[in-house]
């Protein structure tokens, strides 16, 4: 019987049992925008204050698009070529690292879709197979890509367009900030939708193996029949993301924030810095096991609606009552 509280319950034990997928989750966290809990958070942290195209401007102050920035480097590079070559070569090696970072971060995510529908359809034997989950990740990585890279530009043209009203107050307060806050209201739910559609999207170019294309229209096709599923399961795994952060949150308060300000105290610093890189390993462990069951949760969902097997809470309350 289909219920939600299965699906968590199996998500939880597969991320908690294959505690290698902790690695993928590692990664998949770098590149994965998707979650509810973060896009609210970005939406909380920079929406109420209008923030949303700060960092473009911070960079754009910077001078560095400007055409005397590229005469400064051009002439650099006649004053001191050795200079700059070697800068040359350590920009490059950054981006080759961070190429490799994205096609893992990408890889990553279809490794976990792919091991939680092996354990769902019992091909599974138990045994961690990096390299073939991987793997199989590795080879939807266009289409899987091209979902993330589509979900981050939707989201940040939203915020950009949130953001239009706050530039223009100056010549009309109250219609602009009306305006701003109607568009804000609108984009919550715009932005969970594109969230939802690119979680199903991933399913089915890591599981069905279908392309770009294909994969978006069929999962639009999976959310619009499947909505009310949908957001009740995403009203779902947010809460559970607050609970684990308020969870976090208490443990670093009990435990370790307690100690660290007695070694200050006392003047102990190296303890000190060791207790704040201790938290910070015990956050990226917590946030890798959060992604892995997310995507886990997400993944066992969209198998379960492709075989035609979701009923939604409200319907079940719905028929109780006719029932009665």
């Amino acid at each position: 019987m289909f219920s939600y509280r299965s699906i968590i319950k199996k998500a939880l034990k597969t991320a908690w049992r294959y505690k290698y997928l902790w690695f993928f989750g590692l990664f998949a966290t770098l590149i994965n925008p998707g979650g509810e809990y973060q896009i609210l958070n970005k939406v909380l942290a920079d929406g109420l204050s209008g923030n949303f195209a700060s960092g473009w401007r911070m960079l754009a102050s910077t001078g560095i698009f400007s055409l005397r920035s590229l005469a400064n480097m051009f002439g650099l590079m006649k004053s001191d070529p050795i200079s700059s070559l070697m800068s040359v070569i350590a920009i490059v090696l950054l981006l080759c690292l961070a190429a490799f970072l994205i096609w893992l971060a990408i890889s990553a995510q279809g490794a976990i879709v792919n091991k939680v529908q092996k354990i769902e359809e019992k091909k599974d034997a138990g045994k961690p197979d990096f390299r073939a989950d991987l793997n199989v990740g590795a080879k939807a990585f266009w289409p899987v890509f091209g979902f993330n890279a589509l979900l981050k530009i939707g989201i940040d043209l939203l915020f950009f367009l949130i953001s239009l009203p706050v530039i223009l107050m100056m010549t009309n307060g109250f219609v602009f900030s009306a305006l701003y806050v109607l568009l804000f209201l609108l984009f919550i739910p715009v932005a969970i939708i594109m969230s939802l559609i690119a979680k199903y999207a991933l399913g089915y170019a890591v599981i069905k193996k279908t392309g770009f294309t294909k994969s978006l229209k069929k999962s639009w096709q999976l959310f619009t029949k499947n909505w009310v599923i949908s957001l009740e399961m995403a009203i779902a795994v947010f809460c559970l993301d607050i609970l684990a952060s308020l969870l976090v949150l208490l443990v670093i308060i009990i435990f370790p924030m307690p100690l660290f300000f007695v070694c200050l105290a006392l003047g102990n610093v190296t303890i000190a810095w060791l207790i704040i890189l201790l938290i910070i390993i015990f956050m990226v462990v917590a946030g890798s096991f959060l992604t892995a069951f997310q995507i886990s949760a997400w993944t066992d969902l969209f198998l379960q609606l492709n075989k035609g097997l979701g009923v939604s809470k409200l319907d079940r309350l719905f028929k109780k009552k006719n029932k009665k």
